[in-house]
């Protein structure tokens, strides 16, 4: 038995010998002991102390009873904190609540606004923010403040018994939101929602600094409450401890997230402090890594990202044709109820979201499902429209083939596999232990479907489609017949260009899941505590748990042998998704209680259960607060203040967890504290039947899409059972890679995915998550890149953050006169005396000539009228300053970047060199000591070949305006039959299949020119065919506030249906 035990035993023992003595001892009210002492002990988990300090919300040991050890339980202690201030005040309020209670007596109707409401008040407020009403008045925003704050109380009590926290961190809109979860050394879990910080900027840093800005104020009290009784602080004690106790962080996979976690755990630049020097592990969001599997393979195939956007994603798919109309929606309903579907209950929610890939499998399947009611919804519509809807609909049916319909099927079953993942890490309590299990069973089930065909053998959307296929459908689309299908099914090439294209995607999918999924993670290491199954690999996977949270590996080894066969034994009937967790509490704490408990220690084995238990491995649970507080705030989001949004969407999210007498109470005691006494609740009951869960009644069957959906996943986990055992090949991943439909695309993505999982060994490197045999040579040096990569531009953001500081502000006149000492001034204004004095003050010489000067004194810094001051100035970089700040009254001053130091290659022609000598030689003579700028006079017809010698954007012809009428600069003059003339047909494609209300063509002006003519006359035409209205003018820039001379003719052509006036 550990030494903590022992103190335990005695402390209990010492308890029932003088606890009545020391009860009697300390009364709540000398004048009426029948009230009882404050004196009180707690059964689970068993502690010592005082139930006022507890009611009040206070801290310390006896307040949230953690007096447990024997040298804690002292009759000098007790005496000690009955004379605290806090304690007096505490008992002051209990008797208060007691005395109204045992009195009966209920408030009058017509108290003040202040005065305290009644439990019965607090539980119909709690209903009103769980259904989204506005907080009007000002009563009910002070209700939902106190209820925030007994929540906080509540958390606080929770964060300073745990042992370790994990925090969950998000950013939407402007957002941050933080979550946490903590356990303790029972293996209890509390979870909630720390806070929300609005404004708080980009970056890192300020991620960061957000961060501790909501640590703070979650572990403090009052702040936010606008009553003058009560000023916020901040339990320092409390919140040094949650700095300490907090070893993960969930994030998404941002750079500015991860950033901010190296800051928070060691800082990278000097002038950075360590939030929290114990974060051992910075997690990526497995839900997010998920998604990534399909959605990043799915982009980098052409021919499965445009059948995406063909039938869910794209603005000319059929599925948003009917999800954004509502007539559409109803013309699609009826006909659904007249075709022959897979399934028989229609269908005609078709919403996905695009930063949300898996929202496209529901929408995906059910194009295929009611396949043959969007044709008829089409030919509808073209029969019926005649406006862009119409013409998406008539392009949609001209380009739906049969291997267009069997790859979309094949990618819905994909898609819905995916999905099956997706759910199952989409939630802030997965399973750590479970995820490498449901990793391997995901692509299990993938390879069997795809690689060994199963696909076409199995039900699910392509065996549906198969057999729509089979039954051919001919109808007219415009001047076009089509038929869609036929009696002898999908021709055995089609299905094969298929399944080789999803086969590509298996192989991609297989390289992403091993980036997204590392099996050197420390989340993948936690698969010894599922008790499912087991591990395979518990050695090494012990001896990483070891490594990382720094416990002895042997004896982790040892006790995890001796409790595993317990903790099998104790997993419940009913595999919910905590049943792990639940097994290994149930077997710790009957060690504890045991009498054979210490011949079988557990405390290293607790101490990694406590880091299994608090690993999060995604912040699902942020995300779905945002959603609510969406949904609760609405659109007064935006007009709330920032702490009003932040205790609304603690309280709207996640009320079910807490004790609701214990919270109400806390509530009221919150109210009596900031803006009054509490009052007694009117004793009204509640509902029988409020809570109770509904059973609903489904019909056998396929007759809902649901029933279809359950049918399919238990046949592609069939088939994954069935395929278990077949690997696929080297030598069919080789002939993959072969293949035709293999292109360099593919090949992107592969080296992208093993680029990340290198990145991704460096960042476990860095957390110490990897084993002596795991680390390659180069891994060490790697690691010393990335910090110094990662240091390196967080010290350039905060020099580009002084440098926009500082040019926000500007300097100061003692700066500035500091910086001007000892230059040479330009006067461009009257030299008067008081001027030359003021420049002899401030050490300033005056000189004549402009290209000697630094200073230039001007009435209008920066606008400047006489262009070789304008030259001079922009050139050598001087100081524009006004005569006002010289004299030292107010005035301005505008430093100018050195346009000299800017590489720059000028090449002379010889009509320039001749014609333009004045403004030559005072070029030269402007440019300062030490410029970049070089001149070289070239003949005109090398002009050309010189510019390529220098960099692009470097070298520039200087030359007249007749010499630029030479044919060296003129295009080649051959129209549509040149390279750049082709891309036209290319735009009159684009053009003709997307139909876009506006088109603006720009020219040179030889295309008037007679031989260019039928070019015009075809453009003319093909517009005019598509139902275009043109308008053809020639412009010249010099028209327009352009110092230049460019003539351009710019061809117009508006659709007719959008033309609402007369263009001009």
């Amino acid at each position: 038995m550990t030494a903590e035990a022992d103190g335990a035993v005695g402390a209990r023992r010492k308890w029932r010998k003088l606890g009545a003595k020391w009860q009697s001892s300390f009364p709540l009210d000398t004048s009426n002991v029948s009230l009882g002492s404050w004196l009180d002990e707690q059964d689970e988990p068993w502690g010592i102390g005082c139930k006022a300090c507890r009611s009040a919300g206070c801290t310390g040991n006896l307040a949230q009873y953690l007096v447990t050890s024997e040298a804690g339980i002292q009759k000098e202690n007790f005496m000690k904190h009955a004379k605290s201030k806090n304690h007096c005040n505490a008992v002051a309020h209990y008797l208060s609540v007691a005395v109204s209670a045992t009195a009966g007596s209920l408030p009058s109707s017509d108290l003040a606004i202040d005065a305290a409401p009644s439990p019965d008040q607090f539980k119909d407020c709690l209903e009103k923010m769980k259904k989204g009403v506005a907080l009007e008045g000002r009563k009910l925003t002070m209700m939902v403040y106190c209820l925030a704050e007994a929540m906080k109380s509540i958390d606080q009590r929770h964060l300073s018994r745990a042992a370790e926290i994990a925090l969950f961190r998000d950013e939407r809109k402007g957002r941050i939101l933080l979550r946490f979860r903590a356990v303790t050394n029972n293996l209890e879990i509390w979870s909630g929602m720390l806070g929300q910080e609005r404004d708080a900027g980009t970056g890192g840093l300020n991620l960061t600094k957000a961060t501790e800005s909501i640590l703070k104020r979650a572990c403090g009290r009052w702040f936010g409450s606008g009553s003058d009784k009560q000023k916020p602080f901040v339990k320092w004690q409390l919140f040094n401890q949650v700095r300490q106790k907090i070893t993960t962080i969930t994030v998404d996979s941002a750079q500015d997230e991860l950033v901010s976690g190296e800051i928070m755990r060691t800082a990278l630049t000097p002038q950075q402090q360590v939030l929290c020097p114990n974060l051992r592990c910075v997690i990526r969001d497995k839900a997010h890594s998920s998604r990534r599997l399909t959605s990043r393979p799915w982009n980098a195939d052409d021919a499965l990202k445009e059948t995406m956007n063909f039938f869910c994603g794209g603005p000319g798919s059929v599925a948003r044709l009917i999800q954004y109309s509502p007539e559409i929606r109803r013309v699609f309903e009826k006909i659904c109820e007249e075709s022959d579907n897979a399934v028989r209950s229609a269908v005609v929610n078709f919403r996905s979201a695009q930063h949300r890939f898996e929202s496209h499998s529901k929408t995906l399947g059910r194009t295929c499902l009611f396949l043959h009611a969007c044709i008829r919804t089409c030919l509808h519509l073209v029969r019926t429209r005649k406006d862009a809807v119409g013409n998406k609909a008539k392009l949609w049916i001209q380009k739906l083939d049969a291997e267009t319909a069997l790859m979309a099927a094949m990618l819905a079953d994909a898609a819905d596999s995916s999905l099956q993942l997706t759910r199952k890490m989409d939630s802030e309590e997965v399973d750590p232990a479970c995820m490498t299990l449901d990793v391997t069973i995901y692509l299990e089930e993938i390879r069997a479907l795809f690689i060994h065909e199963e696909v076409l053998r199995r039900f699910g959307y392509t065996s549906t489609m198969l057999q729509t296929l089979q039954q051919p459908l001919v109808f007219q689309a415009g001047s076009l017949t089509k038929c869609l299908g036929s009696e002898s099914g999908v021709s055995k090439e089609i299905q094969e260009r298929c399944l080789s294209r999803m086969k590509i995607w298996v192989r991609l999918a297989t390289e992403a899941l091993k980036a997204e999924f590392p099996s050197f993670e420390l989340g993948q290491a936690y698969r010894v505590f599922n008790l499912h199954t087991g591990s395979l690999e518990a050695t090494s996977d012990l001896a990483r748990i070891a490594q990382v949270c720094k416990l002895d590996a042997q004896v982790l080894q040892h006790q995890w042998s001796d409790l595993y066969p317990r903790a099998r034994a104790n997993m419940p009937s009913d595999l919910t998704a905590n049943a792990n967790r639940q097994a290994w509490q149930r077997t710790l704490q009957q060690m504890a209680e045991s009498r054979t408990g210490h011949c079988h220690p557990s405390g290293v084995l607790r101490s990694a259960l406590v880091s299994y238990f608090v690993y999060g491995g995604s912040s699902s649970g942020v995300e779905q607060a945002f959603s609510r507080n969406s949904w609760v705030c609405n659109a007064r989001r935006a007009a709330m203040r920032p702490h009003v949004e932040e205790m609304v969407l603690k309280v709207s999210s996640g009320v079910a967890k807490y004790d609701l007498a214990d919270l109400l109470r806390l509530a009221q005691l919150t109210w009596q504290s900031c803006f009054g006494r509490p009052r007694e609740s009117s004793g009204r009951v509640s509902r029988l039947d409020k809570g109770l869960k509904r059973t609903l009644t489904g019909e056998d069957g396929l007759q809902t899409e649901a029933a279809f959906t359950r049918k399919r996943r238990k046949e592609a986990a069939a088939a994954s059972s069935a395929c278990r055992h077949l690997e696929m090949k080297e030598e069919e991943e080789d002939h993959l890679a072969d293949s035709a439909l293999w292109s360099e695309k593919h090949d992107r993505e592969l080296a992208f995915q093993k680029r990340k999982a290198f990145t991704k060994l460096v960042h476990a490197f860095s957390e110490n998550a990897l084993l002596p045999a795991e680390c390659p040579d180069d891994l060490q040096e790697a690691h010393l890149q990335c910090m110094e990569k990662m240091r390196t531009n967080e010290v350039k953001r905060q020099q580009r953050r002084l440098c926009a500081d500082a040019i926000d502000k500007g300097c100061s006149k003692k700066d500035f006169f500091g910086s001007i000492q000892g230059c040479v001034a330009y006067l461009a204004v009257s030299a008067t005396g008081d001027l030359k004095a003021a420049c002899q003050l401030s050490s300033v010489q005056i000189t004549q000539n402009p290209a000697d000067a630094g200073i230039i004194v001007c009435n209008d810094p920066g606008q400047m009228t006489d262009v070789k001051l304008q030259l001079v100035s922009a050139l050598s970089g001087c100081y524009e300053v006004s005569p006002g700040l010289m004299l030292g009254s107010k005035g301005c001053a505008l430093k100018m970047h050195t346009a000299a130091a800017i590489p720059r290659a000028l090449l002379v022609s010889p009509g320039s060199r001749k014609q333009d000598a004045d403004f030559w030689t005072f070029l030269r003579k402007a440019l300062p000591l030490g410029h970049a700028w070089v001149l070289h006079s070239v003949d005109l017809g090398n002009l050309r070949e010189q510019q390529g010698r220098f960099k692009p954007g470097v070298a520039f012809i200087m030359v007249t305006v007749d010499e630029a009428k030479d044919k060296i600069f003129s295009g080649k003059r051959a129209g549509i039959q040149d390279a750049r003339g082709r891309a036209m047909k290319a735009s009159f494609g684009y053009i003709k299949r997307r139909r876009p209300r506006v088109v603006l063509f720009e020219n040179v002006p030889g295309i008037l020119e007679k031989k260019h003519k039928p070019v015009l006359c075809g453009m003319h035409k093909a517009l005019k065919k598509l139902g275009y209205v043109m308008w053809l003018k020639t412009l010249d820039s010099s028209n327009f506030k352009v110092p230049q001379m460019r003539r351009r003719v710019f061809l117009v052509a508006i659709l007719k249906t959008s033309l609402r006036r007369k263009f001009k």
